[in-house]
């Protein structure tokens, strides 16, 4: 009796323990935060092979790595304040990317040991940009709702949209084709709502463009 009892529970152990390994468990936050930039970047190496951008490397640039403060409970989008400044190397007018691709803004103030970024939801922000495989030309406004303005040609729902200012490295994603809107004032140039590729609630950490 008793040697059934042991082996009995012995047993109840074993699938005690094994079912604790084989139960599936909760990614830490860490963990889906990386996942998550990770997700963001093969989708902008996607869009950027989408649109006939095959040479570009994370290394064919100098930049550094930089966390974003909270602004939580507050919805802020058209700012954010990172944890590197001067002392690091950054200066005004850098490109701020999430990963090594996805455009988010451009560095505004800096001071010792933080600075401050405009993102793509500011309406100061202007940057020229390609739109598509043809590489229409247009001007990406900033703003609550970011426009593609100026649109020369015409673009198609989801084009890629990639950020083509010589001050930045060229293929950067800035986002795709919304909504496409008739120009205003009679105007034959077209503009169109800017999708971003990156979520301003989610921004955890991103690289400033040296």
């Amino acid at each position: 009796m008793r040697l059934f009892l042991l082996i009995t529970g012995v047993l109840l152990l074993a699938v005690s323990y094994g079912t604790y390994f084989y139960i599936p468990k909760t990614p830490s936050g860490d963990v889906v935060d990386r996942l998550r930039v990770e997700n963001k970047a093969l989708e902008a190496e996607l869009l950027r092979f989408k649109n006939g951008i095959r040479d570009f490397s994370c290394s064919s640039f100098d930049s550094v790595a930089a966390s974003v403060f909270s602004t939580y409970p507050w919805s802020v989008r058209n700012e954010i304040t990172l944890n590197a400044g001067d002392d690091a190397g950054i200066r005004e007018g850098r490109g701020v990317l999430e990963g090594c691709a996805v455009f988010v803004g451009t560095i505004s103030q800096v001071f010792p040991k933080s600075s401050t970024a405009i993102t793509i939801y500011d309406s100061r922000l202007e940057i020229p940009v390609f739109v598509g495989e043809n590489r229409v030309s247009g001007l990406l406004r900033g703003g609550p709702q970011p426009i593609i303005d100026l649109l020369e040609k015409e673009v198609s729902f989801d084009d890629v949209v990639v950020i083509a200012d010589k001050r930045f490295p060229y293929g950067l994603v800035a986002g795709k084709i919304g909504t496409i809107r008739s120009g205003s004032g009679g105007s034959v140039l077209k503009k169109a709502d800017l999708v971003p590729s990156f979520s301003a609630s989610e921004l955890r950490d991103v690289r400033v463009i040296r």
